[in-house]
């Protein structure tokens, strides 16, 4: 593959297409399970004025600190909340919501995990111990998928991330980096880390799943044909998991 330029301060448009093994979905229903994280930002972030005490401006700060507050400040607190924190907005302007488009239930032991997920428009399974050696002496790798494949219309480089932000659903985003989102397509395959021990795990219809994060601004998300190029991807693991689920 030939190095490209990717100018990292120019915005990628993000498009997305189902399998053509995925028959009698709803692309419509799909699609409410992939959106800019700006455009549904955590609703903690969002209730957050720029300024520490419900003030939106410096000048409102100036008006109404009192000693207390002068006191933090000389010791180093900032007025500033969350809302202007530059990597935050930058996480959101980055990065898609990947939602959960039906109620999870899963049981782990130390021995053994389970799970209930019913919904054509997931799939959950559990990778082998062996694939992960010692580290899955302590942990069960689980993946979920949701039949989407997509790509960009520039170069760039992609990674899954915690949703902290939004909801804790007890697991872990396994690293990984995806280092080219435009030859060919990836899936949504999201791999999860969880602990053994006895617990059971209960992930909300509509729970943000992960973000996936790339090094480019989002412009847009749009549903388009990427049969094509789908084809020639070397990351379409999803080709058959959904023939059966979807009958």
């Amino acid at each position: 593959m030939q190095e490209k330029n990717i100018e990292k301060n120019t915005t990628c448009e993000v498009l997305w297409d189902s399998p053509d093994s995925f028959n009698g979905g709803d692309k419509k229903v799909l699609s409410q399970y992939i959106t800019k994280a700006v455009e549904e930002p955590p609703a903690w972030w969002k209730e957050l004025t720029p300024f520490t005490n419900q003030r939106k401006s410096v000048s409102e700060v100036i008006n109404t600190i009192n000693d207390a507050e002068l006191e933090c400040l000389s010791n180093g607190h900032s007025p500033v909340t969350s809302k202007k924190c530059p990597g935050i907005i930058h996480h959101l302007t980055h990065s898609l919501l990947i939602k959960s488009p039906c109620d999870i239930l899963i049981d782990v032991t130390n021995d053994s995990i389970g799970w209930v997920a019913s919904s054509k428009y997931m799939s959950v399974s559990l990778h082998h111990p062996a694939q992960v050696g010692k580290f899955g002496k302590d942990n069960f790798i689980v993946k979920f998928c949701i039949p989407i494949h997509l790509t960009t219309d520039l170069p760039c480089q992609a990674v899954y991330i915690d949703p902290v932000f939004y909801n804790d659903n007890g697991y872990r985003i396994s690293p990984g980096l995806f280092p080219d989102t435009f030859d060919g397509t990836i899936d949504i395959n999201i791999i999860t880390i969880f602990p053994k021990g006895t617990k059971k795990y209960y992930i909300k219809n509509g729970s943000v799943l992960a973000l996936l994060q790339f090094d480019r601004k989002i412009k847009s998300v749009t549903n388009v044909d990427l049969s094509e190029k789908y084809a020639l991807s070397k990351h379409n693991i999803n080709k058959n998991l959904f023939i059966s689920s979807s009958k």
